[in-house]
């Protein structure tokens, strides 16, 4: 993941809660969409990974951007994926 933000070393730990990574992400203003509305857009964050539907598209440090695709297994686990998007925002 460091070809995304290029500091996920600050803030990724193997067992490391999904909301706990996140909110690390966003200290490092990871995600500039967060950026002096930190609560509101962690809740949104948390909400598509509780009960995903669809993908999002997230700009990201550096003029990058992320799509990212949830879905839930039959276990009740989630499986992400995530697409860097640069290319195709640029056009």
């Amino acid at each position: 993941m460091t070809e995304f933000y290029g500091r996920e070393e600050e803030i990724l730990r193997r067992g490391e809660k999904y909301e706990t990574l996140l909110r690390g992400a966003v200290t490092l203003g990871l995600f500039p969409e967060a950026v002096g509305n930190e609560e509101t857009w962690l809740e949104q964050a948390l909400a598509y990974h509780r009960e995903p539907e669809g993908s999002r598209d997230l700009p990201i440090l550096n003029s990058r951007w992320l799509r990212i695709s949830e879905t839930k297994t039959a276990s009740g686990a989630t499986v992400g994926f995530l697409s860097d998007i640069t290319e195709e925002k640029q056009r």
